[in-house]
């Protein structure tokens, strides 16, 4: 939104490079989303952590517990079944996508609906010693290498050690990284 700074009009921009020289911009940005599947601790401490970074956190549980977590408005808490929930999900370049699922299906399906969409990374939970078996399934898929690059296995930024804040911190940076390279 552009403010003309003598006449008080408004105009709304598609790009701040429109905005004229008396004119005052005001920028609204998307906040950044972080999509996260599973039940892993890590959730928990994510629920508590994202808000606090301004993220915009959804959960997905595939036939979890009807409540959301604790402190998750339920308008962010999905449980339907992992192929219902995906087909449901739309991804964009400021959407993160994590499976903290730890189940090589689940993992597979949810790198496929990431690495199909917009999202500015998907990373998966799990061993440095599972990543070359799960790039393999996902080549032998049809995967090109050049998508390959949004993939964070294991997941998250090593900050704060193993445990469920220290992930949730790690998936945080991480996140909040991808999102803003894709956005320059």
């Amino acid at each position: 939104m552009a403010l003309h700074r003598g006449s008080g009009s408004v105009r709304y921009l598609g790009a701040a490079q429109a905005a004229e020289r008396d004119e005052v911009l005001q920028v609204h940005q998307v906040p950044p989303r972080l999509v996260v599947f599973g039940a892993d601790p890590a959730v928990l401490a994510l629920v508590e952590l994202a808000p606090r970074f301004g993220i915009d956190l959804h959960v997905v549980r595939p036939d979890g517990p009807v409540a959301a977590p604790p402190g998750l408005p339920v308008s962010h808490y999905e449980r339907r079944r992992l192929d219902t929930a995906l087909a449901a999900l739309r991804f964009d370049d400021r959407t993160a996508i994590y499976s903290l699922m730890h189940d090589a299906s689940a993992d597979l399906q949810i790198m496929q609906a990431g690495l199909a969409s917009e999202a500015a990374c998907i990373g998966v939970l799990g061993s440095r010693g599972k990543r070359r078996g799960r790039l393999a399934a996902l080549q032998a898929l049809g995967v090109q290498d050049a998508d390959l690059g949004r993939l964070r296995m294991p997941a998250g930024q090593r900050v704060a050690g193993s445990t469920p804040h220290g992930i949730a911190m790690g998936i945080i940076a991480e996140a909040i990284e991808a999102i803003e390279q894709k956005g320059r």
